[in-house]
């Protein structure tokens, strides 16, 4: 319930890093997250995170504070260019987005764009 991604060590009592999103607060702004899932990262450092509630994939640059949504619309859907409550993200060997799209049953793929 935190909605956001952070950094724990084991036996720490608060979190050492703060990657994406606001801990405790959910939202549908650049900045924020509502209930993620799934995360990866690129060959780039650049964080993809599967904003299941809202509908979407962000991408966090690094060191960044607000998110790009580079899949989905943030309202749940079922054309090719919506997603419907996704739960995890990867990539293929060419940079290729996979995600599950949960609601759908479905598992798009989203090309890498050159």
């Amino acid at each position: 319930d935190s909605h956001s991604i952070t950094q724990w060590v084991i036996g720490d009592h608060e979190a050492r890093n703060i990657y994406a999103g606001i801990p405790g607060r959910y939202g549908n702004s650049s900045a924020q997250l509502f209930y993620p899932e799934g995360i990866t990262l690129d060959t780039y450092g650049n964080l993809y995170i599967a904003d299941c509630q809202n509908h979407r994939i962000q991408m966090f640059c690094p060191n960044a504070i607000f998110g790009i949504t580079i899949a989905g619309t943030g309202q749940p859907g079922n054309s090719s260019h919506e997603l419907s409550y996704p739960g995890d993200v990867a990539f293929d060997s060419e940079l290729n987005l996979y995600v599950t799209d949960t609601f759908n049953s479905r598992i798009q793929k989203f090309e890498r764009v050159k």
